[in-house]
């Protein structure tokens, strides 16, 4: 008190009041924001305490986009649709493939499936072997295909061909000599073929002419010297 007289000893009246009148203003002030501090506090304590609060404070952060989480369940929403979309398209291909099989839009589509599901291993591979036991030498055909998915036809993928002479026919003395050429063609068929679908992929022989036009028992040495060897 006695520095705020020194500090104003000596001025105008109205200096003094102005000076008055300020710090009636800074008290004034003052009251005011601690009423107001005062106010906010009770209304977080009645929020913390209140579950209405916390529905409130919930759903004005959903009604603002729930801090991301509206992106969220839109995106959520888009790929949904998005798969639920491509399946039946797919489908809707799938059935008319099926239906009107020769129809061109049927086979592109057909074509187009076929190689997809091959190019990603999902079709099944299917192999065979067929030996020609001809006059003049004997040829081995190993096949490779695919099942198609639709159809369900098979799909060649890879052949082999390969021959060796002479023909079964010239082993009519040597029956076990005839039947080392077919197990040689054996041999080149196998090395197309997995080892693990070795005992599942069929093996046919057929002879021609040769054969026939030697003694019964000749031939039925060599076709038994042969069956051995596939065996």
């Amino acid at each position: 008190k006695q520095w705020y007289q020194r500090r104003v000893h000596g001025r105008p009246a109205s200096t003094v009041t102005s000076s008055q009148d300020n710090i009636c203003f800074v008290n004034c002030h003052l009251q005011i924001n601690s009423s107001s501090i005062s106010e906010m506090e009770t209304q977080v304590r009645r929020r913390k305490t209140s579950p209405a609060g916390d529905s409130d404070l919930q759903a004005s952060q959903d009604a603002n986009g729930g801090g991301g989480g509206g992106h969220s369940s839109k995106n959520d929403s888009a790929f949904t649709y998005f798969i639920v979309l491509t399946l039946v398209v797919i489908l809707s291909c799938l059935t008319v493939a099926k239906l009107i099989p020769d129809h061109p839009v049927s086979l592109a589509l057909n074509s187009l499936l076929d190689i997809s599901l091959n190019t990603l291993g999902l079709c099944p591979a299917v192999y065979a072997v067929v030996i020609d036991a001809g006059s003049t030498g004997s040829r081995v055909l190993a096949f490779t295909f695919h099942q198609n998915p639709v159809t369900g036809n098979l799909v060649l993928d890879d052949e082999l061909w390969q021959e060796v002479k002479p023909g079964l026919s010239s082993f009519a003395s040597e029956p076990e000599a005839g039947a080392a050429t077919i197990t040689t063609l054996l041999s080149l068929a196998q090395g197309r073929i997995p080892a693990d679908k070795w005992s599942t992929a069929p093996v046919t022989l057929k002879a021609t002419a040769g054969l026939r036009l030697l003694p019964a028992d000749q031939s039925e040495a060599l076709i038994t010297a042969v069956q051995k060897r596939m065996d």
